[in-house]
């Protein structure tokens, strides 16, 4: 029997699971994993070995946060307007779609060559 007072512990082991799984099967972290990743770290490690693939890591986990701050600060702050924060969401779209579109003109091109 459960005391009426006394909270079950929360569950976190789920959501783990569940973050780990949306990461893992999302189709954009594949296909930066096969287009962009792998290159990186192939060129990380031909480049300085392990120290080359440590020095990829702590860039790449620095970057992550100094971007997903600057968008959560951007985000929160009252002094944005909303259609400021649009616009620079709709910018940044457009920069992705660039850079998409570039990565699959190149590799048509490499693999007709």
């Amino acid at each position: 029997m459960k005391n009426p007072g006394i909270k079950d512990p929360p569950r976190y082991g789920s959501a783990i699971i569940t973050g780990a799984a949306l990461s893992l099967f999302n189709p954009y972290f594949i296909a930066w994993w096969i287009g962009v990743g792998t290159p990186l770290v192939i060129e990380a490690f031909q480049a300085m070995y392990l120290a080359g693939i440590a020095i990829l890591y702590a860039s790449h986990v620095w970057l992550d946060y100094t971007w997903l701050t600057l968008i959560a600060s951007l985000g929160s702050l009252s002094k944005v307007k909303a259609t400021t924060y649009k616009a620079l969401l709709i910018a940044l779209a457009l920069a992705i779609a660039y850079f998409g579109i570039t990565m699959i003109t190149n590799t048509i091109t490499t693999i007709m060559k």
